[in-house]
């Protein structure tokens, strides 16, 4: 009976911690107010996960980034005039698409997309909450989403909307997608597949401010 006891008592003090850890955790990175608290039980994966070391921690030093990977990879270079639209449709995706259903959607087109596998994530860091896009202007915005198109091999550029909008990338590879959001101070990934959220232990909330319950 004592041991029964110790046992349930140990299961529910880790109950009790995990709960304010999801509570403290959020599960975006460019702006969302919602927290994991928001979020069904169901819908947390692992509680964390460590691949590779941070290469930009926080948002000021983007113009550095960009350019050293641009002399690495010219022909990404290329790629990102055709991206130049995408943060004024992030920014303003609630205002021209009044009638947008909670999903994904083609940051290019605007067409609604079904994504049912593979690992979203973002490269965006706010820079602060007031400000969440003030370290962005459309140039970097459109050279970070050449970057992480082609660092993931996303086959496209998406806005995932889910009360308001963020840019994402859809990688088949879980291990390519995390470590990209531990490398790009991301809280999160989304598992598409199986509707789950996994937290990114590394993340530096101090150089990606968002908000807590």
């Amino acid at each position: 009976m004592r041991r029964a006891l110790k046992a349930w008592l140990v299961d529910a003090a880790a109950l009790v911690l995990l709960g304010g850890l999801l509570f403290a955790s959020v599960i975006s990175s460019s702006g969302r107010s919602a927290v994991i608290s928001d979020i069904p039980d169901a819908a947390i994966s692992e509680a964390a996960f460590s691949y590779g070391e941070v290469l930009l921690d926080g948002p000021q030093g983007t113009k550095a980034f960009i350019s050293d990977y641009f002399a690495d990879h010219p022909e990404v270079m290329q790629e990102a005039e055709k991206y130049m639209g995408v943060l004024d449709e992030v920014k303003n995706f609630q205002q021209k698409h009044p009638d947008a259903q909670d999903g994904t959607y083609s940051a290019v087109t605007g067409e609604p997309v079904e994504l049912d596998s593979g690992y979203s994530v973002t490269f965006h860091q706010n820079l602060s909450l007031d400000d969440p896009y003030g370290a962005y202007d459309a140039e970097d915005y459109a050279a970070m989403c050449a970057i992480a198109k082609n660092e993931l091999d996303s086959d496209d550029v998406y806005i995932g909307y889910f009360g308001n909008a963020e840019v994402s990338f859809n990688c088949a590879d879980k291990e390519k997608a995390m470590t990209f959001a531990v490398r790009h101070n991301q809280h999160s990934v989304y598992d598409c597949k199986n509707d789950k959220i996994i937290l990114n232990e590394k993340c530096n909330n101090g150089t990606n401010p968002v908000e807590e319950a």
